[in-house]
């Protein structure tokens, strides 16, 4: 899928310390730019703090997970994986979740 116009939004990229994490998600989830580590696991749900972010998923809260589910399949009955998000999801992880997905159902025989 292309994408064309609309506005570029740099500061949604910066990565001042290197760790993977933007500065805004560091930002809006730990009230500091830098220094969060990639992995930690704060809400210990399981998934550490850059899976947390590549997901779409808030790194505080234990409810908050992405879930993929396959219903059982078979050559008869190919049915897509499908996405659950337990809480409303905010940022750029879900858009690659769906891109996640959408490859993995072209590979299912």
């Amino acid at each position: 899928m292309v994408i064309t116009g609309g506005r570029l939004n740099l500061a949604k990229i910066v990565d001042t310390d290197g760790n993977g994490l933007p500065d805004w998600w560091e930002q809006q989830y730990f009230g500091q730019p830098t220094g969060t580590s990639t992995n930690a696991d704060p809400d210990q749900d399981g998934e550490n703090n850059l899976a947390e972010f590549l997901s779409g998923t808030i790194p505080t809260n234990s409810l908050s997970v992405l879930k993929l589910s396959a219903p059982a399949i078979t050559r008869r009955n190919c049915s897509p994986l499908t996405i659950d998000h337990s809480t409303p999801v905010h940022g750029v992880g879900s858009e690659d979740a769906e891109e996640l997905i959408q490859g993995a159902t072209a590979i299912i025989p």
